[in-house]
């Protein structure tokens, strides 16, 4: 398999891997690169202007094992120890030495990766111990989780960890804690925890960072006014009578959390209609959230469809206004199935499998190919157009279909991403 990770969006520091720092308004192969031993990309994440890219590499022995690489600006410390501070923004891809042998955590793998504004979050694994979560970078609203410190203290250490001691009960006594899922807003975090297999039924939902609206689950009623941000894991309140929690969307000021029911749970702002109704939702399969919008994936029958509510001022919503919250086609087409959804700061993408007619087999792999559609905000062409107008309703934006992109890579679409004004799209060329 020969990978290929294109990129498209607001390129002001370097973050798009192209190698300058000009928006790109098409799609573009970053550069220099993936390495020759990639297998995988497990993750693409980027904040407000540097990225984080997860790999999975063969390495010099045969076996799986994952690397990071990151690029853009490192500044407040988001891209780790390795980078210089006074060399300038990193405009391609490079690896990212953490130095976990000197922090005694050279046994373990990296597993997630994640970003939010200005600061990054790495979870490691090894059999037998917990879960590590490791934070770098901006602590402006408690975003690392560990507390405030002073700027001096942050300067000697590059990592902090992430601990949850103080909101784990007795029942948690003498068993392996597992990150099974990390979320990221701008300024606020969600980590899933559950026990080892022997207790699937323990979880904890922990938050920390910006909370002022609620969103990390503090809103009373009568509303008292919540603190500006928590800067350690707390426990954030999901209705317990709707199942576990499997999956999290968080925006600017909103989180939406998802429970394997199929239900809801909303907290925090609704004051641009981001949370209107998302209780109600039911059958859904995923959720995410832009900075001011929320969007389901919902599975009823044979037809699956995206709900979709909030702010729609750039066309986020991928609907006319005084429509129905339901995006219409492709999603409807049964020449198009949905494979997955990425929202990022106010746009979206979606990717489908296709095949030629309604009478092609799904499982013929030679009749199936695969689109990319997107629509929202598109200010810095992150949507690849060639152009930097709003998209208000989904359109095709990849493979291109313009006569100046036929030398672009071709291939099988095999996982798309969105972050802070930009788009990912990964290829088997």
């Amino acid at each position: 398999m020969n990978i290929g990770l294109l990129c498209a969006g607001s390129n002001a520091y370097g973050q798009l891997s192209t190698g300058g720092t000009e928006d790109r308004h098409r799609f573009s192969s970053v550069l220099p690169g993936l390495p020759t031993n990639t297998k995988r990309i497990l993750s693409v994440s980027c904040g407000a202007n540097h990225t984080l890219v997860l790999l999975e590499t063969l390495n010099e022995a045969g076996s799986n094992s994952t690397e990071l690489w990151g690029c853009g600006d490192g500044r407040r410390g988001q891209l780790g120890p390795s980078y210089d501070k006074d060399g300038g923004p990193w405009t391609t891809l490079r690896p990212i030495d953490l130095d976990l042998k000197r922090q005694g955590l050279d046994a373990y793998t990296l597993r997630l990766a994640s970003t939010s504004w200005e600061t990054s979050y790495l979870v490691l694994s090894t059999p037998g111990k917990d879960d590590v979560l490791l934070s770098m970078g901006s602590n402006d609203y408690g975003d690392l989780g560990v507390g405030i410190f002073d700027a001096e203290s942050q300067k000697s250490q590059a990592c902090h960890e992430v601990r949850f001691n103080h909101v784990l009960g007795s029942e948690w006594a003498a068993r392996t804690i597992r990150i099974e899922a990390l979320a990221t807003g701008l300024h606020h975090v969600i980590a899933l925890l559950g026990g080892d297999d022997s207790r699937r039924g323990i979880q904890i939902v922990a938050g920390w960072g910006m909370s002022r609206h609620g969103q990390l689950g503090h809103a009373t009623n009568p509303p008292i006014r919540s603190p500006a941000f928590i800067s350690i894991p707390c426990l954030v309140a999901s209705d317990a009578a709707l199942g576990r929690v499997i999956a999290a969307g968080l925006g600017h000021q909103h989180t939406a959390l998802l429970h394997d029911s199929g239900r809801v749970t909303a907290l925090g702002s609704n004051r641009k209609g981001q949370l209107a109704g998302i209780e109600r939702w039911r059958d859904v399969k995923s959720v995410g959230c832009t900075w001011n919008g929320t969007y389901a994936v919902v599975q009823r029958s044979d037809q699956t469809h995206i709900l979709a509510c909030g702010d729609n001022r750039k066309g986020q919503l991928g609907y006319q206004d005084g429509a129905d919250s339901s995006i219409p086609s492709p999603f409807t087409s049964v020449t198009h199935r949905l494979l997955n959804m990425a929202c990022g700061s106010e746009h979206v993408l979606c990717l489908f499998e296709t095949r030629a007619s309604v009478s092609s087999d799904w499982s013929d792999q030679s009749r199936t190919g695969t689109e990319v559609w997107g629509w929202g905000w598109n200010e810095h062409g992150n949507l690849g157009l060639g152009n930097t107008e709003d998209v208000p309703q989904p359109v095709k934006i990849w493979p291109p279909r313009s006569e100046e992109e036929e030398s672009a890579p071709d291939g099988k679409v095999l996982s798309i991403w969105a972050g802070c004004a930009t788009s990912w799209i990964a290829v088997d060329r």
